[in-house]
């Protein structure tokens, strides 16, 4: 997540709120422990094939959800630092974008899911460095330099603002409630049309509240960012 807003400072834009409460990894151990789990990695598949928050079949395999993004800090940069006056042949450049990348994903989802075998295989169709993504990506940033905002006098900003604290926390554990919310919900719900916003709310609401939770313990900030 990056913040891009258009007065100067990296702190104002809503589609990264989060980052200025990340701080550097040294700060928090976050590096130390990214390069002991990297070792780790390397030398358990002898005695157990995979751990939790390791997916072998992504090109970062070993703790997938931090690494493999950084391309997109420097995407967000460069967009903060050339490209930020407002200009309608950039937008529409940009809603261009989204939509041919969003074609490219469901195009090769709809064509591997014929003869792929497992979700694994198949998520290989939207992986966060496939260019489908990385050009729907480019697309959603340019689009959100033209979001502006009041944060100070403006309920909806300070709940974007508040909310993006939790949202470190709420990206690293939404996978595990995830997974127990669509084994106990999926049964019941037969619509995909009802399912899925279902279970995506559902999971929204819990996962906040677990990790606001977190947040009133002691050193909460190594634990959710």
């Amino acid at each position: 997540m990056v913040r891009l807003y258009a007065d100067g400072d990296l702190s104002d834009c809503p589609c990264a709120l989060a980052m200025d409460h990340l701080g550097k990894p040294e700060e928090h151990g976050t590096l130390p422990f990214a390069m002991g789990y990297d070792a780790f990695s390397a030398l358990h598949s002898p005695l157990v094939p995979e751990v939790w928050g390791e997916c072998y079949w992504k090109p970062t395999p070993a703790l997938c959800y931090f690494s493999g993004f950084i391309g997109y800090v420097v995407l967000a940069v460069y967009i903060k630092r050339f490209l930020m006056v407002p200009s309608l042949r950039v937008d529409c450049i940009a809603i261009g974008l989204v939509v041919s990348g969003y074609a490219f994903t469901l195009a090769g989802f709809l064509l591997r899911l014929r003869y792929v075998q497992g979700v694994k295989n198949l998520e290989l169709t939207w992986n966060v460095t496939t260019p489908n993504v990385a050009i729907m990506t480019a697309g959603l940033f340019l689009l959100f330099r033209n979001l502006h905002g009041n944060r100070g006098d403006s309920l909806l900003w300070r709940a974007i603002d508040y909310l993006s604290r939790m949202s470190f926390g709420m990206y690293l554990a939404h996978i595990i409630v995830l997974n127990a919310v669509h084994s106990h919900l999926a049964p019941m719900l037969g619509n995909a049309f009802l399912r899925i916003p279902t279970i995506a709310l559902t999971t929204f609401v819990i996962t906040y509240l677990g990790i606001k939770l977190l947040s009133f313990l002691p050193g909460s900030k190594y634990l959710i960012g």
